[in-house]
């Protein structure tokens, strides 16, 4: 599959036309029917694209996504490489019936996305639904 066909794929995914895809992008319509059309897009727009297609339980394309975006920067693989680790394995363990203590494996994976970029962090009041400050 086509890199232009997962980004084709994961908009049908997530039944958005190319214009509100590229709303939650932040980008112009015109740069989404360029990828789609296979201009390769930039790292953050493939990490958008990864965090849309995690939102929507599509791993496969949000790997897909990752992956391509650490081959465009120095993102840091072992990150990358350690939230798909964790991913799996809780997933994994949920699957087998094991207990698994979702929220905190979910801070764990926040934790590393911060590392990975720092803009991603937030305050105990952004949490709480109140606009916080990055940190």
């Amino acid at each position: 599959m086509s890199f232009a066909e997962h980004i084709r794929d994961l908009r049908k995914a997530i039944t958005v036309t190319q214009q509100q895809l590229a709303v939650k992008l932040g980008l112009a319509v015109s740069s989404v029917a360029r990828y789609e059309s296979g201009t390769r897009p930039d790292t953050n727009v493939l990490v958008g694209l990864s965090r849309l297609a995690a939102q929507s339980n599509r791993l496969d394309l949000a790997r897909v996504f990752w992956d391509a975006a650490a081959e465009l920067s120095d993102i840091g693989l072992e990150h990358i490489t350690a939230i798909w680790s964790k991913a799996d394995a809780a997933r994994e363990a949920h699957a087998e019936g094991t207990p698994v203590d979702f929220p905190g494996v979910l801070g764990e994976i926040q934790g590393l996305c911060v590392e990975i970029n720092p803009g991603l962090g937030y305050d105990a009041a952004a949490k709480k639904g109140k606009r916080g400050t990055k940190g």
